[in-house]
């Protein structure tokens, strides 16, 4: 990735809408025994490297965050740590258009809106955390290898 003139070295440039649609309908693998959800600050999390098909090195890392106390979760799908492909979850939400959306919602990365612009739908399992987990998996384009080892709730 080329720097843009002035940044500092090691400092990465936004990646595109584009490229980050691109990154999200590729073909990914994750290894199931690093799916593992750790008990921190009142939350389950998990967090682990996704690998992108043909490549040797890990192009994104996948962040699943669960709150149990309160029986909603999220997760998204970043690159680099700091850059959102994909994030879904069900909290109040208020579109860049003013729409508010109160249900489950997925969050897609624009030049114009950033993190802000999101749209309903109804394909993440809401109540099992372990089946939301996997829906999204599978709509990240993402395979486990291996064994995923479930939450219990």
């Amino acid at each position: 990735m080329r720097r843009k003139r002035g940044l500092k070295r090691g400092v990465m440039l936004e990646l595109p809408s584009q490229e980050r649609d691109k990154l999200y309908s590729l073909r990914k693998t994750v290894e199931g025994p690093r799916l593992r959800w750790e008990f921190v600050n009142n939350a389950y999390r998990l967090e682990t490297d996704v690998f992108v098909e043909g490549q040797t090195l890990p192009k994104a890392t996948l962040k699943v965050k669960a709150t149990m106390t309160a029986r909603r979760y999220s997760f998204s799908l970043w690159y680099n740590n700091n850059q959102l492909i994909r994030r879904w979850d069900i909290k109040r939400h208020v579109h860049v258009d003013g729409t508010v959306i109160c249900g489950p919602h997925k969050h897609r990365w624009t030049e114009e809106h950033g993190e802000r612009h999101v749209y309903p739908v109804n394909d993440v399992a809401e109540n099992d955390v372990n089946q939301g987990l996997l829906d999204f998996l599978t709509e990240c384009n993402i395979n486990i290898l291996g064994v995923y080892q479930t939450v219990l709730l």
